[in-house]
């Protein structure tokens, strides 16, 4: 049988996978070398031992290396293979880290105990870890519910042992029902009796199949608006996701997921002129919602989209399902759940303990909106320039950018307190946080604005990147595993440098091992101990001169096209 004339392909595209290839060797190196360093984060290993340095230097060896594949496979001409190929390194990365241990994370144990809890039929919402950790089953007066999950933890030693282990236990848990669910796949899907390393690893398989699902919907999209395959290599190589879900196991990867899927059905269903096609993405975004609640800040940009492209029976039908079915999935966390000590009944001690830890079903998640506060940059400027030296210098040193005059912080401080039943240092936060919300919205409103002048939906995408980017950038909280909720739309921005900051966010982990190294002490010849010098000294390193080339590039024109990715690697 005679064979066709062999094709001959030119020298150019045969050498130009070796960059990949080179990245990919790089990268899959220091995943295996994480993975074995993570033995090293054992939950009950020395906190001062731990190679935190060694692991971000390794992140950051792998994140230029990623640069590097990323550019190159922009560069190389869409086809089967190279998807194919960016599927099967993405899956092997992050079996490299599936089976390690959790690297200076431990959210997954509270994951791992709330879906034993619902298992049980009863509501995570209802009881505090703490109540069932100081529980006494021989009570005769205890809820027949938390006397179940007392006996639970005794009669399963591993899920005693991943009850130890879960932090901030005197508050009912934060994460919304449907992420509950996947809980309690997860806890079903668990062989009887499995050790605790094998309920980690299940749990963690869970949010990989959701996570390599981003990937495929990165990559439908991308086809969808015939842009380049190869920069699905965004998301599905970053070190930042491979790191935060195949190794700490972070349910981000729910919504995400959920949020990529709406996103992408508004995108595929554009032509369609019937009303109900609105569900689909309304259906996706309310179960994103469901998961983590910050999809809700796309609601009025993507209802802004839809009524552009098909009018106001479109956008109405969507904005209203999005709605109320968001209400269905967070019914059961809305709906107060309080224990039978919050009733007219006798309080026993024990009962008493629940009602203590548990006030009631949202305590944990209104903790989380007035309290926490994390690796903030706009955020702690504001915080800072607010508290009022006596209670800052109270709590510590004052941060050396505090410049507002001591007397407009009392002034304000007294303001609030004399109008509102508020605790005095409570005003600070909620000042910044209301500034930062108003700072958030007008940002957010004039993306819409723009985007209303824009007939292609990259635009409208771009749009969507830069409203979760920046509510981000300026909440109190960036824990590294949120910047995942914006890089599926990576692509879409024609500015690179946000490409790097999923390669900044990990510096966060720094933190605590200047906090283990030094708890008392200054660090470098500062007045600041560890985790001020943290505060008050890498934040400016980590977003600084982040933020002094974002607005380089934007002014000086060099991202006015996402396609070139000349810049991204320099």
């Amino acid at each position: 049988m005679r064979r066709g004339p062999r094709q001959v392909v030119p020298a150019r595209e045969r050498t130009s996978w070796w960059p990949l290839w080179a990245a990919i060797i790089i990268m899959a190196g220091c995943s295996a070398c994480m993975a074995r360093l993570s033995i090293q984060f054992d939950f009950h290993s020395p906190l001062a031992d731990r190679p935190i340095p060694l692991v971000l230097t390794l992140l950051g060896v792998s994140f230029a290396a990623y640069l590097s594949g990323l550019q190159a496979a922009v560069g190389l001409p869409s086809s089967r293979r190279l998807a194919v190929c960016i599927l099967g390194v993405a899956a092997l990365l992050r079996m490299i880290l599936w089976n390690s241990t959790p690297i200076q994370e431990i959210d997954i144990y509270r994951y791992l105990w709330d879906g034993a809890v619902l298992s049980q039929g009863v509501s995570p919402f209802r009881y505090a870890p703490d109540a069932v950790r100081q529980a006494d089953s021989s009570s005769p007066t205890m809820d027949p519910q938390l006397r179940r999950l007392v006996q639970l933890r005794q009669n399963d030693p591993p899920l005693n042992e991943i009850l130890d282990r879960v932090h901030f236990g005197q508050l009912p848990t934060v994460y919304p029902p449907v992420s509950q669910l996947i809980f309690v796949a997860s806890a079903k899907m668990a062989p009887s009796g499995a050790s605790l390393e094998t309920r980690v690893n299940v749990m963690k398989l869970c949010f990989l199949l959701f996570d390599m699902g981003t990937l495929g919907l990165v990559m439908l999209l991308l086809r969808h608006l015939s842009r380049p395959v190869g920069w699905s290599v965004a998301y599905g190589w970053c070190p930042l996701v491979i790191k935060e879900i195949a190794n700490s196991g972070h349910l981000d990867a729910v919504a995400v997921f959920f949020t990529t899927l709406g996103i992408f059905w508004i995108v595929r269903h554009a032509t369609r002129a019937a009303n109900w096609y609105s569900l689909w993405p309304a259906t996706a975004l309310a179960a994103g919602i469901g998961a983590k609640l910050y999809p809700i800040i796309l609601i009025p940009l993507l209802t802004t989209w839809l009524l552009k492209q098909h009018g106001w029976a479109r956008a109405l039908t969507f904005v209203t399902a999005t709605g109320v079915l968001s209400l269905v999935f967070l019914g059961p966390m809305l709906r107060s759940d309080r224990s039978p000590s919050a009733s007219d009944e006798p309080v026993s001690p024990e009962t008493e303990t629940a009602e203590v830890t548990t006030p009631d079903s949202v305590a944990g998640l209104r903790t989380f909106l007035t309290h926490w506060e994390m690796n903030d940059f706009f955020f702690l400027i504001l915080v800072e320039n607010l508290k009022p030296l006596k209670q800052v210098r109270s709590m510590g040193q004052e941060a050396w950018f505090s410049f507002v005059p001591d007397r407009f912080r009392i002034w304000m401080v007294d303001r609030w307190t004399s109008r509102f039943p508020v605790e005095s240092y409570l005003v600070p936060f909620a000042t910044a946080r209301m500034l930062t919300l108003a700072l958030t919205a007008a940002v957010a409103l004039r993306l819409l604005v723009v985007g209303w002048r824009q007939d292609q939906p990259q635009a409208w995408l771009e749009a969507a990147f830069l409203t979760v980017a920046w509510f981000l950038l300026l909440s109190p909280t960036l824990n590294p595993w949120y910047w995942i909720w914006a890089l599926p739309l990576v692509a879409f921005t024609r500015n690179p440098a946000w490409i790097w900051m999923s390669g900044l966010v990990p510096l966060y982990y720094l933190r605590f091992w200047l906090e283990y190294r030094w708890p008392t002490e200054g660090v470098a010849g500062t007045p600041y101990v560890g985790v001020q010098f943290f505060d008050f000294i890498v934040t400016w390193v980590e977003f600084f001169p982040w933020l002094i080339a974002l607005f380089v590039i934007r002014w000086f024109g060099h991202g006015r096209d996402s396609s070139q990715l000349a810049a991204v690697s320099s």
